[in-house]
């Protein structure tokens, strides 16, 4: 019992337990029927205590619920040996406090280690929290892979490279994250450096690299879906680089619908409207109307823009459309019977700005010229 346990029975008590509990497992009594023992066990349940040292009782139940819930956080793989279609995932989020979240059951798989077959499955932390930085995981397996070491986790907010866009960078345990690729087996993470098997170690993602991305990416969703919402242009290419943003559409736009595009794009960033991500069920994907370049029937994740586009995504996206910044649209031309756009979203957006500004003002300098007049300027110097 648990005031037994607390030490919150005194002597008398304690033997009065312990008489009427041989009687409830039928120890003392073993011809009484298996109702009357059991209501004798809820008697012992019942036993009094001294005055002021009564707990609720609802407080071994809520503890018990807890006891479980600490099982499931540490022990994921025990709701699916048993079946269940969904994993408990502990999460951590901007306020610091922990939470479970309901995603799709991560494919179990296996690898060899030695004579033993060790589960492998990975918990997509960003598909909860896209703004997740730094969190803990257990290390599955690592064994090497070339000059690098392929290292599984129980649990992951690393993206794996996938549908136009390159992995997060970062460190797992002080070790630098050289790539991330979805397998067979689970998300590997490919080190420089092995980590112990079993050991729990902290991670931590490039968070500029990640929001930079998440930026431009959310960016490119909503010129695409405001393309389809006007012309019923396609997404046919995405290519996220290092120094911009390249996607192709279907048909070709006129540089006043060009304009209009990116003057419209802005104002969905400005109005600030919910980027959601969720899992729909499958029975429901065909009365779902979406984007998508490819004809999925499982797993589809469909990020949402509220009120101009949704669209089968794997990768991280913000929050809300006011974190993209801005968007510039800095090159079009022809592609394949349609256009491809060259795009800059956020902080690169304003890297280029500030850079091509510099760039005005010293040609302004050179031709003694305000910065507004220097187009004729350079006409006047070339004409000469």
């Amino acid at each position: 019992l648990g005031h037994q346990r607390a030490g919150r029975v005194d002597g008398e008590a304690r033997k009065d337990v312990r008489q009427h509990g041989a009687n409830a497992h039928g120890n003392a009594a073993p011809d009484r029927p298996r109702e009357q023992r059991r209501e004798d066990h809820d008697d012992v349940a019942r036993i009094q205590v001294p005055a002021g040292r009564r707990r609720d009782g609802d407080c071994h139940r809520r503890h018990a619920a807890q006891r479980r819930e600490q099982r499931e956080i540490h022990q994921p793989f025990d709701s699916m040996i048993h079946g269940k279609t969904s994993v408990p995932v502990f999460s951590y989020h901007s306020t610091g406090r922990s939470a479970l979240s309901m995603l799709p059951s991560p494919k179990i798989s296996g690898i060899m280690a030695g004579n033993w077959r060790v589960l492998t499955m990975t918990i997509k932390l960003y598909d909860a929290d896209s703004f997740l930085w730094r969190f803990t995981a257990r290390v599955l397996s690592c064994e090497p892979a070339g000059e690098r070491w392929r290292v599984f986790l129980d649990q992951t907010a690393f993206f794996p490279e996938g549908g136009g866009q390159p992995a997060d960078p970062g460190v797992i345990a002080g070790i630098p994250v050289l790539d991330v690729q979805e397998e067979p087996d689970g998300v590997a993470h490919y080190l420089a450096a092995p980590l112990q098997a079993g050991k729990t170690v902290s991670c931590e993602l490039d968070s500029a690299t990640r929001m930079r991305r998440m930026q431009n990416h959310t960016g490119e969703h909503i010129l695409c879906g405001l393309a389809h919402r006007a012309w019923g242009y396609e997404n046919v290419g995405f290519h996220l680089g290092e120094d911009a943003v390249t996607m192709d559409l279907s048909g070709e736009l006129t540089p006043e619908q060009l304009h209009w595009l990116e003057a419209e794009g802005n104002r969905v960033v400005w109005e600030d409207v919910p980027v959601t991500a969720e899992y729909p069920d499958p029975a429901l994907l065909p009365t779902l109307i979406y984007r998508s370049k490819l004809d999925l029937t499982e797993n589809v994740r469909l990020v949402t823009i509220e009120g101009y586009d949704v669209c089968a995504c794997c990768a991280p996206h913000v929050k809300h459309t006011g974190q993209v910044g801005m968007i510039k649209i800095i090159d079009a031309m022809r592609h394949r019977g349609g256009m491809r756009l060259t795009i800059l979203c956020g902080v690169d957006a304003y890297h280029d700005y500030v850079n091509r500004f510099e760039q005005v003002k010293a040609i302004s300098n050179l031709l003694s010229t305000p910065k507004d007049d220097i187009v004729p300027a350079v006409e006047h110097q070339l004409a000469e």
